[in-house]
């Protein structure tokens, strides 16, 4: 009998604690919600909205320092997969300048796309809703960055820190955070972005999400901000933006119209802004970057008022033509930058190229690229697919 008593009280007890676990974990699901809700405030954004870290923020976060003196505001503005790290580096690696890396991948990816709202350092702050405001965020921050007014940044952009970690400038604030988590963190390193922004010549950013629309909007509105235009051979960077998984081969016809039309019109804006506000954009192909980099990367700093010093020309010269194998954090380093812009001349099909040359023909006039009507003349790399930049009106 008491062994029936003993197992009888032990099945009454096992009964009685998951029938507790059970109700705790109900109730956690009535209280929590499985993902963010679209308005609703994560943990910290609500800190955020507490009036003493409000505070918090205005002395650490907001306002242009008064002693900036920014001479030039550089957008470059490009495609996915377009040769455009290797372009950004040059002004990664000078001295004096500020640069940021895709800036706008946070609203992209964390607002947008997940549908919540957009909260500001600066805003005292307001929740918003940024369902339909991309544009308007796009340009929020990319004037945020080149203004170093980190408090006009939405809270997200703190947290991306893969990309963050690419410009020399941008990565100690990103070592830091690593340190130093949530708001009171991002406030307590803001300070590493603060600081080398309001110390340069120049601000810059590299973005493959910002129309010229949008570019020509900033520059119109402040004198010191300049624009790159830089462009690639449709067929290499829609060979390489198929491998990366953008579109499926049976999209090519499309994607192809998609893009060359984006990349058009986006040219046919930069001429408006050229008219209205000469040698404010500069229009560059990636192939002649690649083919003499270091007499047009001396071009694209002089666009910026700044100089190719002896240590950036040895820099180029080691990931550019000195058989330099090795990769960078975004595959920005190549043996031979000139074998590289036309790889794709021998792993491309040629009824995908026929299909883009027949798409992008507008574009090809534009900057000078050239048809290839032949699987032979598409692999013989004899048979030019681009003009030498001096016959094209309009280049660098």
């Amino acid at each position: 009998m008491a062994v029936k008593r003993k197992v009888a009280l032990f099945l009454l007890l096992q009964t009685i604690v998951v029938a507790s676990v059970f109700f705790v974990y109900k109730q956690g699901m009535r209280e929590t919600p499985s993902r963010p809700q679209r308005g609703t405030m994560t943990d910290d954004d609500a800190i955020l909205c507490d009036s003493s870290v409000s505070a918090h923020a205005q002395k650490f976060a907001l306002g242009v320092p008064p002693d900036k003196k920014t001479e030039v505001k550089l957008i470059l503005l490009t495609y996915m997969r377009s040769g455009s790290t290797f372009a950004g580096d040059l002004f990664n690696q000078h001295p004096d300048v500020f640069y940021v890396f895709e800036p706008l991948r946070p609203i992209q990816n964390q607002i947008i796309r997940k549908h919540t709202g957009a909260i500001f350092l600066d805003l005292n702050p307001v929740w918003q809703n940024a369902d339909k405001q991309e544009k308007s965020l796009q340009t929020q921050v990319t004037k945020a960055y080149l203004d170093c007014r980190f408090g006009a940044l939405n809270l997200r952009a703190f947290y991306d820190a893969t990309f963050l970690s690419v410009g020399k400038k941008t990565k100690p604030f990103i070592d830091c955070r690593r340190n130093h988590q949530g708001i009171m963190g991002i406030l307590g390193c803001l300070p590493l972005l603060q600081n080398p922004c309001a110390a340069a010549r120049v601000t810059s950013l590299k973005t493959i999400r910002l129309s010229m629309e949008q570019a020509a909007s900033l520059a119109k509105s402040d004198p010191k901000v300049k624009v790159v235009h830089l462009v690639r051979d449709p067929r290499g960077t829609l060979r390489s933006q198929r491998i990366y998984g953008k579109f499926k081969p049976s999209e090519t016809d499309q994607f192809s119209k998609t893009f060359c039309k984006r990349v058009l019109q986006d040219a046919q804006v930069a001429d408006k802004l050229t008219a209205t506000y000469p040698g404010r954009v500069l229009r560059v192909r990636y192939e002649d970057l690649a083919s003499e980099p270091l007499n047009f990367a001396e071009k694209m700093l002089g666009f910026a008022g700044l100089t190719l010093n002896d240590g950036l020309r040895g820099y180029i010269w080691n990931i550019t033509m000195a058989g330099n194998t090795s990769r960078g954090v975004l595959r920005n380093e190549r043996s031979n930058s000139s074998e590289t812009s036309m790889e794709w001349r021998l792993k491309f099909d040629f009824n995908s190229t026929s299909t883009i040359d027949n798409n992008c023909r507008e574009v090809y006039q534009r900057f000078g690229y050239l048809p290839l009507k032949t699987k032979r003349d598409l692999v013989d790399l004899g048979v030019p697919s681009v003009l030498g930049y001096a016959k094209v009106h309009g280049l660098w």
